[in-house]
């Protein structure tokens, strides 16, 4: 067990405060807080997202699956993005699921401060951040799935491909599960299932659910270009 770092205890703490501040606004009827400024929208600035008109506004359907058939179960006004989004949507979760947070924050807390050891608290903090921006843009304007997202785990996914870099033969555990798993085949694994769930997100095959696959997977390409480009930038990014 390693002791937490300071720059993990503040986002835990972050996290925490957010989340209790806004189940206050949501039931205080503030609702607006939340879906507006702590909940990412989709953009469909590069014009690729499927869009119906009623009452003269632009909606974005969502889809489920039901018996093998792709069925709208709802609609999304397609004018809700705001580009503070990207950068708020990472610090707030699903006011619904106290599981969602937990989770998160329970990851964050058990891989990150190995990582932030490793890469020093300035750098790491530069490279959450990095992976929830990155991340949300990703998700913000090529996530095939038009339902909002909000959350940690782009962010998180990306201290986890860190930690599988720095320790890849590192055995993590999952709640319950007494088997451990090598960090590296973990990260691999993770990966390849995001980006099948994506895939049939894109051919609508995939029912609709809570868990944002894409924001998985943009949260771990975040973070080799993190890397990647901070051989190129190393002032930037160091």
């Amino acid at each position: 067990m390693v002791r937490i770092t300071p720059v993990v205890k503040h986002l835990i703490i972050t996290n925490v405060v957010i989340y209790i501040a806004l189940l206050f606004a949501f039931k205080a009827g503030l609702t607006f807080v939340y879906e507006d400024y702590f909940m990412l929208h989709k953009s469909n600035l590069l014009g690729f997202r499927e869009t119906v008109e009623q009452n003269g506004k632009e909606y974005y359907p969502i889809y489920a699956n039901y018996n093998g058939q792709r069925v709208p179960v709802a609609l999304r006004p397609a004018d809700n993005f705001k580009p503070i989004q990207i950068v708020t949507h990472f610090f707030s979760h699903s006011l619904a699921d106290l599981f969602h947070i937990l989770f998160n924050m329970l990851a964050l807390f058990f891989i990150g401060p190995m990582t932030e050891m490793v890469l020093g608290s300035k750098r790491f903090l530069k490279f959450y951040l990095f992976c929830g921006v990155v991340g949300g843009i990703l998700i913000a304007f090529l996530d095939p799935n038009n339902a909002p997202v909000v959350g940690a785990s782009g962010a998180v996914m990306g201290v986890l491909v860190a930690f599988a870099i720095f320790f890849p033969r590192q055995k993590l555990y999952f709640m319950f599960i007494p088997i451990g798993i090598e960090a590296r085949w973990l990260v691999t694994g993770i990966g390849v299932l995001s980006a099948i769930f994506v895939y049939l997100d894109w051919i609508g095959a995939d029912s609709i659910g809570s868990i944002s696959h894409f924001g998985h997977l943009a949260g771990m390409i975040a973070a080799l270009m993190f890397f990647y480009l901070g051989k190129a930038f190393p002032k930037l990014l160091s």
